[in-house]
């Protein structure tokens, strides 16, 4: 019942602020869930930006152009990624294993590209939005 009361007290109070600010309950809640579009759609474009520079590190990485990873370029690879702003290294055992089994640059695009479709898990890294978004602002 105390929460009902709270409940009940902040819809006052928010209303009270929408009124003030000339517009209806329906349109602020309205401005509300445009708001929450907006912010996943950034949200979609970091993690994008997020994985291009993942991308650019993983060909940056094979200087002699081979299209396969030998042992140094994925330590290097393991190196840059450790240093990329929104990029998170959870599990880098994992992540080695997975370069180290495929060895070529479309099994590490693979990896940059399981982060797209938030199948971050299971490749050992994930990507932190909010990193890259503090980094923007400085």
């Amino acid at each position: 019942e105390g929460e009902v009361q709270k409940l009940s007290e902040f819809e006052s109070k928010l209303n009270d602020i929408v009124v003030k600010q000339g517009v209806s309950t329906d349109q602020f809640m309205q401005l509300v869930q445009e708001n929450k579009s907006v912010s996943e759609d950034m949200r979609k474009n970091l993690q994008a930006l997020i994985v291009r520079e993942v991308i650019s590190a993983v060909l940056k990485v094979d200087k002699d152009g081979d299209c396969v990873l030998d042992n140094s370029e994925i330590e290097r690879l393991i190196l840059r990624l450790q240093h990329l702003n929104g990029v998170e290294i959870n599990d880098s055992v994992k992540l080695r294993r997975l370069l180290t089994t495929s060895k070529s640059l479309s099994g590490a695009v693979a990896i940059a590209k399981s982060l797209i479709i938030e199948d971050e898990e299971s490749c050992g890294i994930t990507t932190n939005v909010d990193q890259v978004r503090e980094a923007m602002k400085r």
